[in-house]
């Protein structure tokens, strides 16, 4: 953990509420206005806090570099061309709306991915990282 950075300690139960909140979001908006590195999170915190998972499991599983990857992959071969050519791309139909939104989404969770902080869970008074499970 850096030394320098703030952290939140909160009941366990706060954050089921927060997050709960969250995946209403994601039930109601997705995959409008959707935040990759959010998404991760919600992925991995959900069935983690005994809430089940996330609404986009049966898009995307557990969130797997490869997967979003292979999706990546499977655009730029649909097309012939690699993604940043792609995302100038004009939108001229439907099909080409999705497939670039799932290559946005794609690239965006990949990124994500090397940002991403560590979560961690510990119960009891003595918040000692040694003591914590991480998510």
């Amino acid at each position: 953990m850096d030394p320098e950075e703030e952290y939140v300690i909160l009941p366990l139960k706060v954050l089921q509420r927060l997050v709960k909140y969250s995946l209403a979001f994601c039930e109601t908006r997705c995959p409008a206005g959707r935040d990759p590195g959010t998404c991760i999170y919600l992925s991995e915190l959900s069935p983690a806090l005994g809430l089940g998972n996330a609404p986009c499991y049966s898009d995307y599983g557990t969130y797997r570099r490869e997967e979003f990857a292979k999706t990546v992959k499977a655009v730029e071969s649909k097309y012939g061309m690699d993604h940043a050519s792609l995302l100038k791309l004009r939108r001229s139909s439907v099909e080409t709306e999705i497939d670039l939104m799932e290559l946005e989404f794609a690239l965006g969770v990949i990124k994500s991915m090397d940002e991403k902080e560590p979560i961690y869970l510990v119960r009891g008074e003595d918040l000692s990282i040694k003591n914590a499970r991480r998510i």
